[in-house]
């Protein structure tokens, strides 16, 4: 039908042997239950966005004096930074960097601040702020394009989750496998993390780019004046998704058979 979404199901892959115990004098010191288990499959996968958005504010002034120019810049830093404290980030979060150069010989002296604040999962308050700045400051002040990241602690709890989703996965289909065979399910035997895949953006593992643990570059003055800023587009773009596949075996707890009356 035109129009309908395309669905692709994958297969489920499950392996048992319920077959009757056979007793022989070959095999009757054998582990009786050695040749009834069930072997399952589970997958998890999770789609996580950038939790850390990074707003990079620059300063610059040239003056004849030294003394000026750090002057003339302090007055819009101390502005910025107390901006930024007063809608809640944090001290931590603010970091400040601060230059000063001759250029032109002994002709002037160029004063650089550059002030990093990090927004922990409040994208829209960074935004606000951004705009703020760029109200509020004048041409001598560079609102740079807000810069997006995951933090790693959250990626790798993510990574974990993600596996321990899969398995509990599979767990559950052998539950219902076994109680679909009349059976009960027992203890794990083997369990294999078959694959593990990881990509960025909206679209499928072959159609992205692996994360590979590295953000992309901070963005230089050039590339925010030059290009638009679509925030919520990078969101979408720089999602990392995870996956797991894992293969799991189980025992296949005995019954004892009713005495015949």
């Amino acid at each position: 039908m035109k129009g309908s979404s395309k669905h692709v199901f994958e297969p489920t892959h499950v392996f048992a042997n319920l077959s009757p115990r056979i007793f022989s004098p070959e095999n009757e010191n054998k582990n009786e239950n050695q040749h009834r288990r069930v072997e399952v499959s589970g997958t998890a996968e999770f789609t996580i966005p950038p939790d850390l958005c990074i707003l990079t504010v620059v300063i610059e002034n040239k003056k004849e004096k030294a003394e000026e120019a750090k002057a003339s810049v302090a007055r819009r830093l101390e502005y910025i930074t107390q901006t930024l404290i007063s809608h809640g980030v944090q001290n931590h979060d603010i970091e400040v960097t601060e230059n000063l150069s001759r250029i032109g010989g002994r002709g002037f002296f160029h004063m650089e601040a550059q002030v990093d604040a990090t927004f922990h999962n409040d994208l829209q308050k960074c935004l606000r702020l951004s705009n703020l700045f760029v109200e509020k400051l004048d041409r001598s002040v560079k609102v740079l394009s807000p810069v997006l990241k995951h933090d790693t602690q959250r990626l790798e709890a993510t990574r974990k989750q993600t596996c321990l989703t899969a398995l509990a996965n599979a767990r559950q289909k052998a539950v219902e496998v076994c109680r679909l065979m009349g059976q009960t399910l027992g203890r794990p035997v083997f369990i294999t993390e078959n694959v593990v895949r990881e990509w960025r953006g909206c679209g499928s593992p072959e159609q992205s780019d692996p994360p590979g643990g590295v953000e992309g570059p901070l963005p230089t003055v050039e590339d925010v004046i030059s290009g638009p800023i679509n925030v919520q587009r990078r969101m979408k773009e720089q999602s990392v998704t995870v996956r797991v596949d894992v293969t799991a075996t189980f025992d296949i707890r005995c019954k004892l058979e009713k005495e015949k009356k």
